[in-house]
């Protein structure tokens, strides 16, 4: 009887693994693969549409202002937006101004993360945007990054320069952590990946007596 618990169990486990590898499989497929592909597309291109009205909205804003001067916030009112998002636009509208070639290679960061980076100086902007992974943050890693930028607008400092370079490292140290060694690679590719991560560590080490105590 003991056995026969121990074979239907084995059974079970086995079902589940075919189970769990057949739906690996169709997840895998091509089918599959371009459907996720069209899904990715149609929400990048929405993304790149609302950055660009959102950007109009903010041209448009600026314009009343111009004329209205001392009425602006009452003419808010009649366009029924408030100060908050109309400030959004108009940061987003002025960074398209200054830098328009910068905004449209980063509009798939979405308008949640360009509304506050637009509102920065020029230089902490730019320092900002050279994060490689700032499409993948979540919102409160993402305010937490950006918050001592946004306290020190006029002139990024050395602090602001050495917690990006703390960032990115951390991302480094992750990739590698998390990386999974090929183990059908042929004996010169071993060679090479060993060659280029030995002078990584030469980097770093250079970098760490740099730094100094």
């Amino acid at each position: 009887m003991a056995k026969d618990k121990k074979r239907s169990k084995n059974k079970t486990i086995t079902g589940a693994r075919e189970a769990l590898e057949g739906s690996t499989g169709m997840l895998a497929s091509p089918e599959v693969a371009a459907v996720a592909a069209r899904f990715h597309e149609v929400r990048d291109q929405g993304t790149r549409t609302f950055v660009a009205m959102a950007a109009e909205l903010g041209e448009i804003l600026l314009e009343g202002k111009r004329l209205l001067r001392g009425h602006y916030r009452r003419w808010l009112g009649t366009l029924d937006i408030e100060w908050k998002t109309a400030s959004n636009y108009v940061a987003l509208a002025r960074f398209a101004a200054e830098s328009p070639a910068l905004l449209e290679r980063h509009q798939l960061l979405g308008v949640g993360k360009l509304y506050r980076i637009a509102k920065l100086a020029p230089a902490a902007r730019h320092e900002v945007l050279r994060h490689p992974d700032l499409k993948a943050m979540q919102p409160a890693e993402f305010a937490a990054f950006i918050l001592p930028y946004v306290t020190r607008q006029r002139k990024v400092s050395g602090n602001m320069r050495a917690h990006g370079l703390r960032l990115k490292m951390q991302s480094s140290r992750r990739t590698y952590e998390k990386a999974r060694i090929p183990k059908t690679m042929d004996t010169q590719m071993r060679q090479a990946l060993r060659s280029d991560a030995e002078e990584l560590i030469k980097v770093l080490l250079d970098f760490v007596a740099r730094v100094g105590g």
